[in-house]
């Protein structure tokens, strides 16, 4: 494939694709250079059944089927495309694939959020879903059997349609469907908690494997014994050792999920529970779990003792003997408290057991919160922040730190609190700092004249430059501002926004 001629610096990634017949994609590659680009457009099969199978992980095949449905074929990944967003740590890949670190802090770390920002669809997908479909049913079925019947008498445009004997058992029929619908509906809810919890468990298992596995002297204080028999049958020592993980995970796992914190402190010295400030809620989503698992949502005294020890607010609002609700706005905030916790857990235990890779986890940690940003989960990312940059840090890493601030004191203005927005910035002293940060505090700020000021200072610089004007989270509060479209495309000489033509200024061009 020739080269495109093009100025290729402009673009930090590159999108190829195969489209059939009817110009839809059946396959599509992204990658960040133009070579690479190339490379899989001359050697990609041409057949969707032998890409499915094939080596190329880079790829994701679309399968569209005649339903209309879109599914993804195989285990296969999108490669990352980095970022020279400074607010962004470009040299934290958002994905580690297995080449690089299969078992390091960072893996875990992303395989957390890879596994639970998924429920936030699901969760939307469930709202959907509970209104649609009974919806469905009334303006189908139900609707069609309602003009079966005669109009008995109608006003202000309600109708009361009188429903014959020999109506009645279709009738019936209808409305237990209906019920049943809705029955059944409410059990999503249940589902996606226990699923939530389940894959929180899961990559918990997985982190407490990975510490055991590399710190055996852990082992060392348990109390566990092994068979001879089982000794000698060992092929090998590590064989042993593994076997000695897996019974303490096994083991670990079946006790309270307060237990398990415990035996994270105590066994990889590390201080949690009097840190975390939202510790009631968090033990509190595990008891209404299990009250939806065993009890039918009904609250009993295990929940109510478990919730008041944790000194969870859930406590002094549920009784003995109500049921818990599973709204929407519960399971998204239960999302956000497991994602949260999750995160700082693994990154305490990083500084802890990794201090040589300090760098690396604060630049992981600024590179996770800011996607959070973007994502719009400012309160989320905001906790997390907070809760690490409370770490009294030796200096060394200033530059991530002074992002991770300008990143929460955006969030906390993002979500209303512009006093402790202000308090976030006062952290550091800006006056001397690169005109990267100073534009982006200035932002944040809504100094637009300081803004417009340092903008032809930061044209070409690596890290801040006419994209990340455009993009940064930091820069949405003078976006929009005349003076700062003007002095944008005075300084890069393009307009800030593209101007797009619409289909009646084609047809009026014509």
């Amino acid at each position: 494939m020739a080269k495109a001629a093009s100025d290729q610096s402009q673009y930090v990634a590159y999108f190829s694709c195969k489209e059939d017949e009817e110009g839809k994609i059946n396959v599509f590659h992204v990658c960040n250079d133009h070579d690479s680009a190339s490379k899989w457009c001359e050697e990609h099969p041409t057949s969707k059944k032998k890409n499915a199978t094939s080596s190329d992980t880079q790829s994701v095949v679309m399968n569209n089927k005649e339903e209309g449905s879109t599914e993804l074929e195989s285990n296969q990944k999108i490669e990352n495309i980095t970022s020279s967003d400074p607010h962004s740590s470009a040299a934290v890949s958002n994905v580690v694939t297995q080449e690089q670190a299969i078992e390091s802090f960072s893996y875990h770390l992303q395989n957390l959020l890879k596994s639970l920002k998924s429920f936030y669809d699901l969760i939307d997908i469930n709202v959907i879903v509970k209104i649609a479909f009974p919806n469905m049913l009334i303006s189908n079925d139900i609707n069609v059997f309602r003009k079966t019947l005669p109009i008995v008498s109608e006003k202000d445009g309600y109708k009361i349609y009188g429903v014959p004997d020999n109506s009645t058992s279709q009738l019936n029929y209808q409305l237990k469907r209906l019920e049943h619908t809705k029955d059944g509906l409410s059990s999503i809810s249940a589902n996606v908690i226990m699923g939530m919890v389940a894959r929180f468990d899961a990559n918990v298992s997985a982190l407490v494997r990975f510490l055991l596995t590399n710190r055996k002297e852990r082992l060392g204080s348990s109390d566990r014994t092994i068979a001879v028999r089982d000794i000698l049958a060992a092929k090998s020592f590590d064989d042993l050792i593994a076997d000695l993980v897996d019974d303490e995970v096994h083991s670990l796992m079946r006790g309270s999920h307060e237990d398990q914190v415990r035996y994270i402190e105590q066994n990889f010295s590390i201080k949690i529970i009097e840190g975390f400030s939202r510790w009631g809620e968090f033990i509190e989503i595990f008891e209404r779990r299990n009250l939806v698992a065993h009890g039918e949502g009904i609250v009993n005294s295990r929940y109510v003792k478990i919730c008041q020890k944790a000194k969870s607010p859930a406590s002094s609002t549920l009784e003995l003997g109500s049921k818990v609700v599973m709204s929407d706005t519960y399971l998204r905030n239960s999302t956000d408290l497991l994602i949260e916790f999750g995160v700082l857990l693994i990154w305490w235990l990083w500084l802890k057991h990794s201090p040589s890779d300090l760098d690396l986890a604060y630049e992981e940690i600024n590179s996770v919160t800011y996607e959070l940003i973007c994502e719009k989960r400012y309160k989320l990312s905001s906790n997390i922040l907070r809760s690490a940059l409370s770490r009294k840090s030796d200096g060394s890493q200033e530059r991530t730190r002074r992002m991770m601030v300008v990143n929460l004191a955006n969030c906390l203005k993002k979500i209303g609190q512009e006093k402790d927005s202000k308090t976030a910035l006062a952290m550091f002293d800006w006056s001397a700092a690169a005109d990267e940060y100073k534009i982006c505090v200035a932002s944040i700020q809504g100094d637009i004249d300081k803004v417009c000021s340092l903008m032809p200072k930061i044209k070409d610089t690596d890290s801040v430059g006419k994209a990340a004007i455009r993009e940064w989270p930091a820069f949405d509060w003078v976006r929009d501002d005349e003076r700062v479209k003007e002095r944008f495309k005075e300084i890069f000489g393009e307009p800030l926004y593209a101007v797009t033509n619409t289909p009646e200024d084609e047809l009026q061009s014509k």
